[in-house]
């Protein structure tokens, strides 16, 4: 039995490419939602999570940007609602 079921739900997920965001990302995924995985294309890891969510049978999308900067943010959300993660 799930705990949580997630099933037709989209989560954006920032600093997914690493640590608790990219766990936080695996356990929604298994959860069964969609994921936007966000955080900064210098620290890498973003790809590897999206293959982990893909994996577990989940679509993924990859987001780069800064969660201070309100731009990136903002980008990241307007993506995740019009793109079919």
């Amino acid at each position: 039995m799930k705990l949580f079921d997630l099933d037709g739900d989209v989560a954006l997920v920032t600093g997914a490419g690493s640590g608790i965001g990219q766990a936080i990302a695996i356990g929604l995924a298994e959860a069964g939602a969609d994921i936007a995985c966000f955080g900064h294309a210098s620290k890498g890891g973003l790809d590897e999570t999206a293959h982990r969510v893909s994996a577990l049978g989940r679509k993924a999308l990859v987001l780069t940007g800064t969660v201070t900067s309100e731009a990136d943010l903002s980008v990241a959300i307007e993506r995740t609602e019009k793109e079919p993660v």
